[in-house]
């Protein structure tokens, strides 16, 4: 059975689902409770009743929205995504903290190195952001790209690495 949290940040408010492979989604940083809670699809039925599960997930995103370096090596559940998307979120997640990658580099990192523009839409369907974090991820000309929570939070969230603690 899935079930879900939602917590505050210093960025926002954020939903999480897990099920019981891993966790299957997560939203990026909103305005309000019930704004994350409709990004991912969780109903208040759905909140977790025990929420030990997620402690140390919450410990660890409430610290990286502090800005300190943090790792994220939960065990994700991709649910019904392609081959080809599993592999570009994985490739993803080993891009460390304060760093960037372009879009070519990730589809060379899959052995698809023209398939770039296929990237960037794996990239965008990404549904666990943060843990697998797409915001490290630019155009090959340094040009930030696009972003699901626009890119005014990309930059925020690059700029909290660069002034951030290294792991």
């Amino acid at each position: 059975m899935n079930t879900g949290l939602v917590i505050h940040t210093e960025f926002g408010w954020m939903a999480i689902i897990r099920g019981p492979n891993g966790i299957q989604r997560t939203s990026l940083p909103v305005t309000t409770r019930e704004e994350a809670m409709l990004k991912v699809g969780l109903t208040e039925t759905e909140l977790a009743t025990n929420t030990s599960t997620y402690a140390d997930l919450v410990r660890r995103l409430q610290r990286y929205f502090c800005g300190e370096a943090v790792q994220f090596p939960d065990a994700l559940d991709y649910g019904s995504a392609t081959l080809f998307q599993c592999a570009v979120w994985e490739s993803v997640r080993t891009i460390p903290y304060g760093e960037t990658r372009s879009y070519s580099w990730v589809a060379e990192q899959v052995n698809r190195s023209r398939a770039y523009r296929a990237v960037g839409r794996a990239v965008g369907l990404n549904p666990l952001p943060i843990l697998v974090p797409c915001h490290r991820v630019l155009r090959s000309d340094g040009a930030l790209g696009g972003f699901g929570g626009g890119i005014e939070l990309k930059q925020r969230l690059l700029a909290l690495e660069q002034n951030g603690d290294s792991p």
